[in-house]
């Protein structure tokens, strides 16, 4: 008993920082590169002409880029470490 308990703690451990890493990538805050190139071609006055919030385009493009970058390396890291738990050993 007292084996498979460190077993389950080393797999913890593991798990954890597994999710620690892959929401890494959440703390790492940039400018995009989409508004850089914006600014730099002169696209940005085609859309302030746009009868949008342009902060909300830009933080919704954003924050979805940073979503998407999560759960694409998050989600197969959760499934595989989930395994050794959904497994019934009866």
């Amino acid at each position: 008993m007292e084996v498979l308990i460190h077993i389950l703690f080393h797999k913890c451990v593991h798990i954890y920082g597994y999710i620690r890493l892959s929401f890494l990538i959440f703390s790492f805050s940039s400018v995009d590169k989409d508004v850089i190139e914006m600014c730099r071609t002169g696209g940005i006055s085609i859309e302030l002409v746009k009868p949008v919030s342009l902060y909300y385009i830009w933080h919704a493009k954003t924050l979805g880029k940073k979503i998407a970058a999560v759960s694409l390396r998050a989600l197969p890291i959760f499934v595989i470490c989930a395994m050794p738990f959904l497994i019934n050993t009866d």
